[in-house]
């Protein structure tokens, strides 16, 4: 529910300008989500065996028809080799469908845990800086669409890597057929493509927890009454040199311009919001028409 945080202050206190610290997102957060993401990863792991064992075999017909020769068994033999291949590949395929709800549902739960977090730090964050507890003023509903946009990113998402291992799979086995390739050198290709599966969800998991931070973080000032926020910089090795120029500046939430300056921030380019990015948006607001001890100005 909306409540007006610097008009409760304003009550309160005699201080004229508040500060609160924003919730960082923990490795824990990350490290849950990407279990989800590693689900779909280790199942086509486990299935590279079967995959290049059913490669084996297929490839034991096409030689052997080779052998033999003759158009007609030929032709008869490799289609079936095609056929008993391509059904392999898609009984692993069909594991995704079977699972997918218990998928959906992970996400929820991970969705709704961090939630709890984020609201719980954000609560304290403002107890401690003001001594104003809001906890009754704050609910998982106020958040709910932020939730839920959340959660249907994250399973397009894990289609899209469920999909992207089938796919490059498929690939491999029958360029491996086309080529004659030993066993051996398609079970190598295999390994590599779940490898690269592996490094997609660490950084998905990564950008998907940064993400949902930001747009909880905007939620929850917006909602306190808080218009203007500090940009805080991630302080990361490699940064981007206008994140690291806008460190300390203030700007106003909803147009995105800097307060007392022309700078006006790109809507994907908001703090947390580009891939990789570590910056934060600190809720700051000064209370109007008192000095620094209170007193009416």
């Amino acid at each position: 529910m909306k409540y007006n945080l610097p008009a409760l202050l304003r009550a309160r206190t005699k201080r004229r300008q508040f500060t609160f610290g924003t919730p960082d997102p923990l490795a824990r957060d990350r490290d849950a989500l990407l279990r989800i993401y590693l689900r779909v990863i280790r199942h086509w792991e486990g299935a590279r065996g079967r995959l290049v064992e059913a490669y084996g075999r297929e490839m034991f017909r096409v030689t052997d028809a080779e052998i033999r020769s003759g158009d007609g068994p030929w032709s008869i033999e490799m289609k079936d080799s095609i056929d008993d291949l391509q059904a392999a590949i898609d009984s692993e395929a069909s594991w995704f469908e079977r699972v997918f709800l218990s998928i959906e549902v992970a996400f929820q739960s991970w969705s709704a845990e961090l939630e709890r977090w984020h609201r719980s730090k954000w609560r304290g964050s403002i107890l401690s800086a003001s001594g104003v507890d809001v906890d009754t003023m704050l609910y998982a509903g106020d958040v709910e669409q932020t939730v839920q946009a959340t959660i249907r990113s994250n399973l397009a998402l894990v289609r899209s890597v469920n999909d992207q291992q089938r796919d490059r799979m498929t690939e491999a086995v029958f360029r491996g057929l086309n080529q004659r390739l030993p066993a051996r050198d398609v079970a190598k290709e295999l390994a590599v493509i779940t490898g690269f599966g592996r490094k997609r969800s660490l950084l998905i998991a990564s950008v998907e927890l940064q993400k949902i931070s930001a747009a909880l973080d905007r939620e929850r000032q917006l909602e306190a009454g808080i218009t203007v926020f500090e940009w805080v910089h991630s302080r990361k090795a490699h940064p981007r040199p206008w994140h690291q120029a806008r460190n300390g500046k203030r700007y106003d939430w909803k147009t995105r311009k800097e307060v007392g300056g022309d700078e006006v921030i790109p809507a994907d380019d908001m703090p947390g919001i580009p891939i990789r990015c570590g910056c934060r948006a600190r809720a700051v607001f000064e209370i109007e028409g008192v000095d620094d001890d209170g007193n009416p100005i």
